[in-house]
């Protein structure tokens, strides 16, 4: 043999062995799979304002991954969910996924409730070439414009704003006020609610904004109620918003109001049937009101296992989320890989779970599993089912 024939083969030799290294990387199993378990990070918010639905997620996602576990795990490993709480806070957040991610080198990123933080920590993950996969996250920014490394279980902002908008046309309103907390999930609730009024040919007519952290709500339903609004829609959490409830209760502001998902908690609820009675809605993901029959499943569960714990709305949703995450990992197979994960998410038939009003699905070019949504009311102190709309 020649040397240049030498020199040939021992380049053809060299690409042969890159090119089947680089097909055994193409088919490696994920980081944070084990032959016997795989690791899930999940950041959420343990502490801070926005804890009761952290919390309510971590617990649902514990409830079910341990039934999992228990009953041998997802062809044959079980689930480690290793969680870090993000305290409600950006910052807070990046740092947890980041730990997540190189300390405890999880498979995925299980992500949180809070829009602020799901805003900062899944552009790093992603960047990362790491899943984000939320069942709690509602900005629509996750998946649109589409990525292919995100996942959302849950219903967005700009899908909430379709049954808020069409309750408030119900009103036949003569001026509607907003109030929004000032931070992105107050920015992104008004701008989706502002396109869905449109859709009736209304507009907002008084804008008041809140710090997520207020304690006094006193100037902003001063105003709302000195401009005459009959309907008083709402975006952000619930911390302010019994402030905002209790004020308006206090003035005796009569106008109905409308939250978004943020004000769907036990603890409004209760505000709203007994110290504060005004005429109360806010958005719900189920197919029926916490507590009847499309939810007994989840409640005897969540009851044995948490009897001290009232669960929310979005706990039967996440419970609901945390069977569609585990339904994915069982159809990817055994041999995971994090493209087969992708395909057998976007490929799995539609997931049809008793909790939620419509099937839930992804697609290809479509990541966001849920659409649409109704509404839990009250009304003279009562607690009504109302779907997306009420007759008046």
């Amino acid at each position: 043999m020649t040397v240049q024939g030498s020199i040939k083969g021992a380049l053809l030799a060299a690409l042969l062995l890159f090119a089947g290294a680089g097909a055994k990387f193409a088919h490696a199993e994920m980081q944070g799979v084990s032959d016997d378990a795989i690791k899930i990070g999940m950041h959420t918010s343990q502490s801070g304002p926005i804890a009761v639905f952290g919390l309510t997620y971590e617990r649902v996602a514990r409830l079910v991954f341990d039934e999992v576990n228990a009953a041998g795990g997802i062809n044959g490993r079980k689930i480690d969910l290793i969680v870090e709480d993000d305290r409600g806070d950006p910052g807070a957040g990046v740092a947890a996924a980041t730990k997540l991610l190189d300390r405890d080198e999880v498979a995925l990123i299980y992500g949180g409730p809070y829009t602020p933080v799901a805003l900062a920590v899944f552009p790093r993950v992603i960047d990362r070439g790491v899943i984000y996969w939320s069942p709690a996250a509602s900005t629509p920014t996750l998946t649109d414009p589409f990525r292919k490394l995100t996942f959302q279980a849950q219903m967005t902002l700009d899908d909430q704003a379709i049954p808020v908008a069409k309750l408030a046309a119900s009103f036949s309103p003569s001026k509607i006020a907003f109030v929004r907390e000032n931070n992105e999930y107050g920015t992104i609730t008004h701008e989706a609610v502002v396109a869905e009024l449109a859709k009736y040919d209304l507009k907002i007519d008084v804008e008041e904004t809140i710090d997520p952290g207020a304690v006094s709500a006193v100037a902003q339903i001063a105003k709302i109620k000195e401009a005459g609004a009959d309907v008083v829609l709402h975006g952000g959490t619930p911390k302010a918003l019994s402030h905002i409830i209790r004020e308006a209760h206090k003035q005796g502001l009569t106008a109905p109001m409308i939250s978004f998902g943020g004000g769907s908690s036990d603890a409004i609820f209760e505000l709203v049937s007994s110290e504060a009675p005004i005429e109360y809605y806010a958005v719900s993901p189920l197919a029926c009101q916490l507590g009847d029959a499309c939810t007994a499943e989840f409640m005897e569960k969540w009851t044995a296992r948490y009897p001290d714990q009232k669960p929310l709305v979005w706990t039967a949703q996440g419970y609901a989320a945390a069977k569609l995450f585990v339904e994915g990992l069982r159809q990817a197979g055994r041999d995971l890989t994090q493209e087969g994960l992708i395909a057998a998410f976007e490929t799995m038939p539609e997931f049809s779970t008793s909790e939620i009003p419509y099937p839930m699905k992804f697609k290809p070019d479509n990541h966001r599993a849920i659409n649409g949504g109704y509404l839990d009311g009250f009304k003279n102190g009562e607690h009504y089912f109302f779907g997306d709309s009420i007759d008046n």
